[in-house]
């Protein structure tokens, strides 16, 4: 997945992943990183649905969720 950095209101920002299984809500991954790019690798379950949540963080606080749904074939 890549991101298009916004205005950071000039901070630097950080870039997060949340992953959760759908259902029953169990957080599946967490990944923070500093480039607005992930890539997951084996970890999820083939036929499994996940809701995928992207936000951006910085000094300020955090920015809005994106938040996406998938199934796993």
């Amino acid at each position: 997945m890549h991101c298009r950095s916004g205005f950071d209101g000039g901070h630097e920002s950080q870039y997060h992943l949340e992953v959760y299984e759908q259902p029953p809500g169990a957080l599946a991954h967490n990944v923070t990183s500093s480039d607005p790019r992930f890539e997951l690798r084996g970890g999820l379950k083939a036929g499994q649905g996940y809701a995928l949540l992207v936000y951006a963080s910085n000094e300020l606080g955090r920015g809005p969720t994106t938040r996406y749904a998938q199934k796993l074939l």
